[in-house]
């Protein structure tokens, strides 16, 4: 059993620390009410009421540079030419790294590239 001085000090810390409306009364049920609001708030993700959320800064997406391994270009003309030399044959097969030697040579424009 809660007596009418612990609800007192509860409605205290629940506007000290939750920034509640001191306007609402001091009842068990107006207190339990308060802290149930704030405490959905905060499962939903809509923070404590008062409070300000700072703002995430945009992540900044790096370029690759032309004529090195990250360019798109590049790993494109790579994917596609591995799909087409590693695709089954009735002729010959060829294994990954084999393929993979050639498409380089094939799609390379600059000695880093290799």
């Amino acid at each position: 059993f809660v007596g009418s001085g612990s609800v007192v000090s509860a409605r205290r810390t629940l506007i000290r620390t939750c920034r509640v409306n001191p306007d609402w009364g001091t009842s068990r049920r107006d207190v339990t009410f308060s802290l149930a609001s704030v405490l959905v708030g905060l499962t939903l993700g809509e923070g404590i009421p008062g409070e300000t959320i700072p703002a995430e800064e945009p992540k900044r997406v790096k370029k690759p540079k032309k004529g090195t391994k990250e360019e798109k270009s590049y790993q494109l003309c790579l994917s596609q030419c591995l799909y087409s030399c590693t695709q089954p044959k009735p002729t010959l097969a060829k294994d990954r790294g084999a393929c993979r030697t050639e498409c380089k040579d094939e799609c390379a424009t600059t000695a880093e590239q290799l």
